[in-house]
């Protein structure tokens, strides 16, 4: 398993933004963002990357390996995390994988 962050994509994410503002928001998206295309670069390396060029658990984020944060490690925050998923979705009938 590897993980990674993109970063900012420039997604179209403020499509649904008032008119008058999308000029301006297209500018900075197109400025500061990266293209989908760049943003997937991550993505693609780590699905053709031979077997053993990156240790399971790498983390790349913008294509740089870092290690990642410690409550991105934290066991028991994860346990209590997945356990607050289920409560709020099992109502819309998310159901928790069996552990056996």
């Amino acid at each position: 398993v590897f993980v990674m962050c993109p970063g900012a994509v420039n997604s179209e994410i403020a499509r649904e933004a008032p008119r008058w503002s999308k000029p301006l928001l297209k500018a900075v998206f197109a400025t500061i963002f990266q293209s989908p295309a760049r943003a997937a670069e991550p993505a693609v390396y780590l699905a053709c990357a031979a077997p053993g060029t990156e240790p399971p658990g790498r983390y790349l984020h913008l294509m740089r390996r870092r290690a990642p944060s410690e409550a991105a490690t934290d066991v028991d925050f994860g346990d209590r995390l997945w356990a607050r998923i289920y409560d709020l979705l099992g109502p819309q009938g998310f159901v928790a994988p069996r552990s056996d």
